[in-house]
Formats: C-alpha cells, sequence, structure tokens
C-alpha cells in the first residue's frame, strides 16, 4: 500500500511530466510549422507579391530567421523587387557568418526535443547562392560595379569551403563562371582571366560529380578574354576547342546574350519514421548510450536475426529528401529583331544542377543526422521505463507521451530554389531583341514558353538575365 508521501510523489512527477508534455507539444506544433518550407513552392503565386511574401512570412518563427532571409530574398527576386530583395539576403549573409559560432545551449537542448530547436544554418551552397541571386539583382538595377564586389564575396566564401574540410562543396563551377562573367562586364579583365580559368577547371573536375558538363561558351568566353589581354595566342587555342566564330562582324563587334533559365524546384524534406528493434537483455544499468545509438543507427540498415527476442521498437523521426524534378529538359533560344525576322536560334546546356547538390548534401549529413535522432528517442525510451520503475505506469504512459510529442524530423529547407539551372549563349549584333524561349520535356516535347521583350545588346559586351520559368 502506498503511503500519502508516494502518493503526493507520484502525483508530483505526474504533474511535472504533464507540463512537460505540454510544452512538448508547443514545441512539436512549431516544428510542424517550420517543416512547412515546402508549401512556399512554387515562388510565385497567381496572387502576386504580397501573397508570396505572406506564405514566406510563416517561416520566420523560432530559429529559422536565415531560412526565412533566404525565402524572402528569392521571391523579391523573382517579382523584380531587386533593391529589397538584396536587402533581405544580405542579412542573410550576415547571420550564416555569426552562426559559425554555435550555440551550445541549443546543441543541448536539441538532445532533448529535436534538431528543428537548432538555428537553421543550411547547406554550404545555399550560403554560395545568396550571393548568385544578389549579383543578379545588381545587373538588374544596372550596378555592375556593385555585382562585381559581391562577386568577390562569392569567391571569398568558395575559398572558404575550399581550405575549409568537412564537405563534399569545396567549389562550384557555375559560380565560378558567374564571377568571370561580371568581372568581364566590369572591366576587370584579369580577375576575369581567374574566375573563367577556375571554372573550367571546375567543371572538368567536379563536373561529372556535380552532374554538369563543360559549356562550350566558357572556351570562347576564354578566348574572347585572352584576346582583350593581348594573348592571341591562348586566344586561338579557347577558340578552336570550342569551335567558336570571331565576334567581330562587318557591322561591329558583336554582343552576347548569356540567359539563365532556372527551372523547377529543389527536393524538400518530409519527415520519415523509423523502426529498430531493441532486444531482451540489451538495457542494463551501466549501458553506453552514446555507443548503443550508433548500433541501433546501423540496424536501420541490416536485417533483424530471427532468433532475437525482441523487447522494444524504437521509432525515430527522420527527415527525407523527396524530389520533385523540372519537367522542363532543354530550351531552344530564337532572337526576333524589329519585323519579326528571326536573326539566331540556340539550344541550352546544364549549367547547375542544383537538385543534385541537394541530394548530395543530404546524403552527407544522413547518417550524423541519424545517429543524433536515434540517441534522442534511446533517451526517451530510457526515461520513460525509469519513470515507470519509480512512478508506477501513469507516470510511465506521461513521459511516454512526452517523448512522442517532441520526436519531429527537421524538414527545413531552402526549397524555393530551383532543381536546374539551364544556360543559352547568343551572339548577336547591336540592338534590341525580343527573346523566345520554347520549353521542352525529356523526350523534347514541348511543355511551355517564355518570352523575354525589348532585350538590349551591347557591341563588344555580354548581357547576362535569369529568369525563372517553372
Amino acid at each position: 500500500m502506498r503511503t500519502p508521501q508516494g502518493t503526493d510523489r507520484g502525483l508530483r512527477n505526474a504533474a511535472g511530466c504533464l507540463f512537460a508534455a505540454l510544452v512538448a507539444g508547443s514545441l512539436s506544433s512549431c516544428a510542424a510549422l517550420l517543416s512547412q518550407g515546402a508549401a512556399v513552392r512554387p515562388v510565385q503565386t497567381t496572387d502576386g507579391l504580397e501573397a508570396a511574401l505572406e506564405k514566406v512570412e510563416a517561416i520566420n518563427i523560432g530559429e529559422s530567421r536565415l531560412l526565412y532571409l533566404y525565402e524572402r530574398g528569392l521571391v523579391l527576386h523573382h517579382y523584380g523587387d531587386y533593391a529589397r530583395s538584396n536587402e533581405a539576403l544580405e542579412e542573410a549573409h550576415a547571420l550564416f557568418e555569426d552562426l559559425y559560432t554555435r550555440s551550445l545551449t541549443r546543441e543541448a537542448a536539441a538532445l532533448v526535443t529535436g534538431d528543428y530547436l537548432l538555428k537553421y544554418r543550411g547547406e554550404r551552397f545555399e550560403a554560395a547562392l545568396v550571393h548568385y541571386y544578389a549579383v543578379m539583382n545588381y545587373l538588374e538595377l544596372g550596378r555592375p560595379q556593385d555585382a562585381a564586389i559581391e562577386c568577390r564575396r562569392l569567391n571569398h566564401e568558395l575559398q572558404r569551403f575550399h581550405d575549409e574540410p568537412g564537405s563534399f562543396y569545396t567549389d562550384d563551377p557555375f559560380l565560378q563562371y558567374i564571377t568571370g562573367l561580371v568581372y568581364e562586364l566590369a572591366g576587370e579583365r584579369v580577375d576575369a582571366d581567374v574566375s573563367l580559368r577556375a571554372a573550367l577547371d571546375s567543371y572538368r573536375g567536379l563536373g561529372p560529380e556535380y552532374g554538369v558538363e563543360v559549356p562550350s561558351c566558357l572556351l570562347c568566353d576564354l578566348a574572347e578574354n585572352a584576346s582583350a589581354l593581348g594573348r592571341p595566342a591562348e586566344a586561338e587555342r579557347y577558340r578552336h576547342e570550342g569551335g567558336c566564330a570571331p565576334r567581330a562582324s562587318k557591322s561591329g563587334p558583336k554582343g552576347t546574350l548569356k540567359l539563365f533559365l532556372e527551372c523547377g524546384q529543389l527536393p524538400y524534406k518530409a519527415e520519415n519514421t523509423l523502426e529498430v528493434p531493441i532486444f531482451k537483455q540489451e538495457i542494463s544499468e551501466n549501458l553506453d548510450q552514446e555507443r548503443f545509438a550508433r548500433e541501433l543507427a546501423r540496424r536501420r540498415y541490416e536485417p533483424v536475426a530471427p532468433d532475437r527476442n525482441l523487447d522494444y521498437v524504437l521509432k525515430i523521426a527522420m527527415p527525407a529528401l523527396v524530389a520533385s524534378p523540372s519537367p522542363v529538359e532543354y530550351a531552344r533560344i530564337r532572337s526576333v529583331a524589329r519585323g519579326d525576322s528571326t536573326l539566331a536560334e540556340t539550344g541550352t546546356t546544364l549549367a547547375a544542377n542544383l537538385g543534385n547538390l541537394s541530394i548530395m548534401s543530404f546524403e552527407e549529413r544522413k547518417d550524423e543526422i541519424l545517429v543524433r535522432a536515434a540517441a534522442r528517442s534511446l533517451a526517451k525510451y530510457l526515461a520513460q521505463r525509469e519513470a515507470k520503475r519509480r512512478g508506477g505506469r501513469a507516470s510511465g504512459l506521461l513521459t511516454n507521451l512526452l517523448g512522442v510529442l517532441t520526436e519531429s524530423a527537421d524538414t527545413r529547407c531552402w526549397s524555393g530554389l530551383p532543381d536546374r539551372i539551364l544556360m543559352a549563349h547568343m551572339e548577336l549584333p547591336p540592338g534590341s531583341y525580343r527573346i523566345e524561349v520554347e520549353l521542352f520535356g525529356s523526350s523534347r516535347e514541348r511543355v511551355g514558353s517564355v518570352t523575354l521583350p525589348d532585350v538590349e545588346i551591347r557591341g563588344g559586351r555580354s548581357t547576362v538575365l535569369s529568369r525563372r520559368v517553372d
């Protein structure tokens, strides 16, 4: 028979567990809301900019400020509000730098609740893409010198990733190419040469892993830049390798159009529940929880021996990538001058495969996330066992409820990014053009079209544009 003192202690334990469960429920609801980053997709809505920003505002809670700034900057960019987009992206860059210092308090709390309690730091390639969109904003605003300054920050970011171990993402051929184009626009030929060479080396070295090929127009840009630097032999070598035609004509030097088409949506994260067995006699007073958590994580991939006695099935909440590949695989670009005469036509090259980078980043950290989630679930299971032993069945049930409510996978990701970026290169005489873009699927079936009116081409210079097409 229980004493009044024992009963009172049991009630206090139960009340404490109930309060903790209510708090955990609140945190779990917060986590569920944070996981709605995928709901921002697609970036644009039929209701316009304010409706899109309202959707993004739902992310601006808890520890997801960086993700919110990413999405806000991207939405404003695609709606043409380039100045405000750069304000958001600048704040995102500053916050990312601050987040390099970890919060030990939050890290410890995440072991009890979930990774969603940690500040969102995102992936390396996301931090680099912030500069890409800032560069495009400056070019749209007619500020190539500011775009060049942003490229220097991007080069610094890529160099830091190269120097710091721990990730496959040590360089980015597409972004190196962008910096080379911008330096050329800004008249900084030496810097352009450095970046264009780095882009070529990176495409050749990392291209197969990243899922991209060397754009032939990169060799043409290297040829033109080498010629401008007074290196004719080098220019001729690049021109021959890239099959490039000279830009000069009877009417003067041609200009070039560099058109980047952003297609599809990045794979987003959803929650997936894994079940791993705990066998009888495995739990003891001197249990090494960290080592056992790693063993439980390995069991996710190994068959269970049928002759072992099952004691408990541990449930582990894990993020899982959900692919949403773009229906656009290829595009045909046609330039139409005044009078509806077609002057040039070309196809596209896959310049950046962000979806593949997303998958590689997830796979790189998946095992670490799994071990941490297994340790968290194991700790809650052990707490339930201990609560049941000390306080009886009711206390054990409440502690179990606490574990269920607080277990949630971190599904935050910058889901507004495109899956891939196609690139078109076109040489044209100076003038104003209507650029017609036909979009095709994997079987070369036509899936849509986009028109860019009044594109100005200047002799001897590049016009760099980016557009979201689906």
